[in-house]
């Protein structure tokens, strides 16, 4: 790879790798396969001298990612290359030409060189104009060529020049893919030419492949043309009359192809005949009207294998006569792919009337599994009424509905109980749709086979849609494997069920919710009457994501409801600025006490991550007493940002109970205390340890903020990562401290350095990973900290030096941090990285010999690194994962001489100096 090159390569400024010094010291007799791979630094390969004795044994030659080669295989060497059977070039954005002439050497004193070329692949060159130079067709043949692929050339308008064309007498195989290719063959002229072509792709071109076939392709058994979008017609009659060989026809995913054949000139009493032709398949063609759609009779003798998958607005077969005295029906696939191995076979009458049948019951679409309504027009005017599907044959899984104007909705009733195969449904850019299912109609005997394998349903923009079903379902029937719903952007949408629904979903997994204008509630009743409380459950929901709802006041919208979900683990809500609970408060309840985000009325018991942010309503999350239906001993991970409104985080009957947290990050929020000091707080010294298992604590930008838990001690043995920024009253050291009970005092300033020092050693024996700011290195600095303190951390953030004489720490990191494994430096002024002279030189620091990471990140007036003679550069020679990010000012990142023997990951943005 790239970043573990040896110096000495990277000095070598040659323009090709084999130059001339090389080869006059080193000879290549023997060698059989060269691999050539990420080199950015040769147009060429050979020296236009090469030793007599070097690379006649080459039977294998790839060439990868060389961003400059301009040319793989000048004339000068072809005659050299006596072995070379299979060239392979990919991704070098610069490459012309495959085989270039050399005017004043062509062949090295070859008249004509005969090539034991096989096989030759060609993908992703996008500077590609030629394979073969244009003066090199007098000079070269390649009579052994067998298989030629080519995908991704985009500028490659001609493949094969007419003198190497006429010597590929065993060309067995040709493949082409998104190319620009306008014409297989340049010239005209070819007498003959013997091949078997199994497949012709190419992208948004007109393709004249039909053009040279009447010439050059007589003997072809095998036509496979996939992909070729710019192709609106394969032959002509006269063409056809050519392909005397032909035994194979496949046509597949051409989307203007209208017509296979095609003549102007076609005339009543003409014959057409395909003499050999066994098997015929058209598939995926959107567009195609017919086979031909001329008065000439078509015969196909041996024709016993028609298949016809996809193509919906193909009314006939031809219009004149046909002859087809082996075919006994038309294949329909049930299975997609490249080779059906299942299919439903057609036939009534004549060819022409079982097309015609085929297309009323829209049979060509039985084994389609995926389908996007959009690309078939004619099917679209038949979706509500006219369709008549045969339900026997249907398999398709996957639906999308877009761009659909007509639409009112998207699953008639006709439609509700032949599609028992589908799984995921996806309508999103329907202006006019009001509703997904229309179940008027259905009786409730059909209830169980109403979409019985839908998994997935996910509606995005639609701006008029009010309801996801028209008719109050009410038990009867169930929408059994519904695992994924998601709304997005769906403006009138007021809310996403009522009770009943929510009984007709044993198995909703996840419910994802975004940016609906409109919602008041996900599940509202508009109908509750009485005094009964009626619970309602979801038995298998895991994940509830809640985002971007301006009106959304709560989950549950409607008094006398409970709502239970028994294994719901993760719970996201994100500016929604009116919801204050997950049920409905009545304005009494929310006059006389401020309410929670859990209520008595919601049960999470398996809760495990929540996350919180930009909810500007929201004062307090938890009750300010416990209750026994409100349990969190799963919850593990808590996220809080940007909740300005909110009194505390956790109330101590909470924090008591989260046996099993882990993680806590708390960002932009005018808290005062993390853990509040309630009446329920004790006060004696035998007080449970609060968040045992703890690991991470990230505080950011908490300018209220001063104390975690007063008047309680803290053990967190496990915690491994620490952070407290950007908080004027709570440093990372003063809460370091004041974990322990001693450390009750106001003036955090005036906190003892050992204390600190002993709490580091004390309660946190597992920390790895660590965020430091400037003040936070000057108490160390200037306190009794001794050098090895920090001696087992792996991981260490370097953040907030705004001051823009900063100095970066450098002396500060060598002595302290000797085990680093990960280094980041993040929002701050330093101009210099490691300017220091001399750190190594008396070799009294080690270089931080493990770092395997540097991060910067928005360093905006970093200029360098480190300097070019600094011996700290061998930091470089360990480091894996290198990233800049947002340093405009940098314009270097290493110095000249660097060696990257293990640096594998390098990412560099929106730094514009460089």
């Amino acid at each position: 790879a790239r970043e573990g090159r040896s110096q000495d390569r990277v000095r070598s400024r040659a323009s090709a790798l084999f130059n001339h010094e090389v080869l006059l010291q080193v000879a290549f007799p023997n060698l059989e396969n060269l691999y050539i791979t990420d080199i950015d630094n040769i147009e060429m390969i050979w020296h236009d001298q090469i030793p007599a004795d070097s690379f006649s044994k080459l039977k294998l030659l790839s060439v990868n990612e060389c961003k400059k080669l301009v040319n793989v295989i000048p004339s000068f060497i072809l005659g050299r290359l006596l072995s070379l059977e299979t060239l392979t070039a990919k991704a070098c954005d610069s490459l012309e030409v495959v085989f270039k002439l050399q005017p004043l050497n062509p062949l090295d004193g070859n008249s004509v060189a005969r090539s034991p070329l096989k096989e030759l692949k060609l993908d992703d060159l996008s500077m590609l104009d030629y394979v073969w130079d244009k003066e090199l067709y007098r000079h070269i043949k390649f009579q052994c060529l067998r298989s030629v692929t080519l995908w991704r050339c985009a500028r490659l308008t001609s493949l094969f020049l007419t003198s190497i064309a006429r010597d590929l007498i065993q060309l067995e195989e040709l493949k082409i893919n998104q190319c620009g290719i306008v014409e297989l063959i340049e010239k005209d002229g070819l007498s003959e030419l013997s091949i078997n072509v199994e497949a012709i792709e190419g992208p948004s071109h007109e393709l004249k492949v039909a053009s040279s076939f009447p010439s050059y392709f007589q003997h072809m058994k095998t036509l496979d043309v996939s992909f070729c979008d710019g192709l609106s017609n394969m032959f002509t009659s006269t063409i056809v009359e050519n392909l005397v060989g032909l035994t194979k026809l496949r046509i597949s995913k051409c989307e203007i192809l209208t017509e296979v054949i095609s003549d102007e000139g076609g005339k009543e009493g003409h014959v057409v005949t395909f003499n050999q032709l066994k098997y015929m398949e058209l598939d995926g063609l959107t567009r195609l009207r017919c086979f031909s759609s001329n008065g000439y009779t078509l015969m196909f003798p041996l024709l016993e294998d028609i298949i016809v998958n996809r193509c919906p607005q193909m009314k006939f077969f031809h219009k004149g006569q046909i002859e087809l005295p082996k075919l006994k029906g038309v294949k329909v696939g049930l299975n997609e792919g490249y080779k059906a191995t299942k299919y439903q076979y057609f036939w009534k009458e004549n060819l022409n009337t079982t097309i015609q049948n085929m297309l009323e019951e829209m049979a060509t679409f039985a084994g389609t599994k995926y389908m996007r309504l959009f690309e078939f027009p004619e099917l679209i005017g038949k979706w509500h009424g006219k369709l008549n599907p045969i339900t026997s044959s249907w398999q398709l899984e996957s639906l999308v509905v877009d761009k659909c104007p007509s639409f009112s909705n998207v699953i008639p009733s006709s439609l509700m109980l032949v599609l028992k195969r589908m799984k995921i449904l996806q309508v999103h850019d329907c202006e006019p749709l009001e509703e997904i299912f229309d179940l008027e109609g259905l009786e409730a005997g059909d209830c169980t086979q109403v979409l019985p394998g839908l998994g997935s349903l996910c509606l995005v923009n639609l701006p008029k849609l009010r309801q996801l079903w028209n008719r109050d379902i009410q038990g009867t029937m169930c929408f059994n494997s519904l695992h994924c719903l998601s709304l997005y952007k769906c403006s009138n949408l007021r809310h996403a069920f009522v009770p009943s629904m929510t009984r007709c979903l044993p198995n909703l997994d996840q419910v994802e919710i975004k940016e609906c204008d409109q919602m008041e509630g996900v599940i509202v009743d508009e109908h509750g009457q009485g005094s009964v409380v009626e619970e309602i459950t979801l038995p298998k929901l895991r994940r509830i994501t809640l985002e971007c709802l301006p009106n959304l006041t709560s989950f549950l919208l409607w008094k006398n409801h409970s709502l239970e979900c028994p294994i719901l683990s993760t719970l996201s809500i994100a500016h929604c600025p009116k919801m204050r609970s997950l049920t409905w408060q009545s304005s009494m309840e929310i006059y006389n006490g401020t309410p929670s985000l859990f209520t008595p009325q919601v049960q999470f018991p398996e809760l495990m991550r929540m996350d919180l942010s930009h909810m500007d309503n929201l004062s307090k999350i938890w009750t300010d007493g416990p209750l026994e239906t409100l349990t969190f001993d799963c919850l593990r991970e808590v996220k809080v940002l940007n909740c300005k409104s909110l009194e505390n985080l956790f109330p101590y009957w909470v924090a008591t109970s989260l046996t099993q947290f882990g993680k806590l990050k708390v960002e932009s929020c005018e808290i005062e205390e993390i853990v509040t000091s309630g009446d329920d707080t004790p006060r004696s010294n035998t007080t449970q340890d609060l968040f045992p298992k703890l690991t991470s604590l990230v505080l950011h930008d908490m300018p209220r903020l001063k104390s975690f838990c007063p008047n309680l001690p803290l053990n967190l043995p496990l915690l491994k990562e620490l952070q407290v920024t950007h908080s004027e009253k709570l440093s990372m050291l003063s809460f370091v401290a004041s974990m322990n009970r001693w450390a009750q005092r106001d003036d955090q300033q005036d906190l003892l350095d050992q204390e600190a020092h002993s709490s580091f050693e004390r309660d946190f024996p597992n920390l790895e990973r660590l965020l430091l700011v400037n003040n936070n290195i000057q108490m160390i600095q200037g306190g009794n900290f001794s050098d090895d303190m920090f001696s087992k951390l792996k991981a260490l953030t370097l953040a907030c030096f705004h001051d823009k004489k900063a100095a970066f720490p450098s002396i500060f990191l060598l002595e302290r941090f000797q085990n680093l494994q990960s280094l980041e430096v993040f929002c701050s002024s330093f101009e210099d990285l490691f300017p220091n002279e001399g750190l190594v030189e008396e070799r009294k620091h080690p270089v931080l010999e493990n770092l395997r990471e540097l991060k910067l990140n928005k360093l905006h007036n970093l200029k360098c690194v480190w300097r070019e003679d600094s011996l700290v550069s061998k930091i470089l020679q360990s480091i894996k994962t290198f990233q800049v990010w947002d340093c405009p000012c940098l314009t270097t990142i290493f110095p000249t001489e660097t060696s990257f023997q293990n640096l594998t990951n390098l990412v560099v943005k929106n730094s514009s100096g460089l």
